[in-house]
């Protein structure tokens, strides 16, 4: 946890002008951290429920996991489906269009 809130630190210093060196050293030291504890996590989870209780307890680690995957997925398509500028040109005929 130390690690990924380590790297959660450096990331909070960004800013525009951040080179790929820094925004990528917050990237991997807090990737590591996590890393590392979600599996302890996991573990965690699993020996402190009772027994009879396990698959529960399983069954919220798999969904966790699964609702990693689908906010990473959404956000990514968010990402890349948002409005692109027009060509200057296109730009020009518009306005011409709309003058009449």
């Amino acid at each position: 946890m130390l690690l990924s809130g380590l790297g959660c630190a450096l990331q909070a210093h960004l800013d525009a002008g951040s080179g790929a060196f820094s925004i990528t050293l917050g990237l991997i030291v807090t990737g590591a951290g996590v890393g590392l504890m979600i599996p302890a996590m996991g573990a965690a989870v699993l020996t402190a429920a009772p027994p009879d209780r396990r698959g529960t307890a399983g069954a919220m680690t798999t969904f966790r996991q699964l609702g990693q995957t689908l906010g990473v997925a959404a956000l990514a398509t968010t990402a890349l489906n948002r409005p692109r500028p027009k060509a200057p040109q296109a730009e020009e005929a518009s306005k011409a269009d709309i003058a009449g």
